[in-house]
């Protein structure tokens, strides 16, 4: 007589069975379809509009990560 269990069934994976059944009842995420996966940006355009918030920044007191890291913020806003 063959066996009626499902083959996810039969795969012993080393999780408690609710642990198991937990992850077959749970639903995949969808991406959102208002965007991208993903973004690539690139060196040279990141590092333009960081050298712009040094400048406007008067090429004084700062941080050139902040200045970086807010020119990665900004670039990907605009995507």
């Amino acid at each position: 007589m063959p066996d009626a269990r499902s083959a996810h069934e039969k795969i012993d994976t080393g999780r408690p069975k609710e642990v198991a059944d937990a992850a077959r009842r749970t639903p995949l995420r969808e991406l959102p379809a208002s965007g991208p996966a993903f973004i690539i940006l690139h060196h040279d355009e990141i590092a333009a509009a960081a050298h712009a918030y040094y400048v406007a920044r008067g090429r004084g007191n700062g941080s050139a990560d902040d200045d970086w890291f807010r020119a990665v913020a900004h670039l990907r806003r605009q995507s």
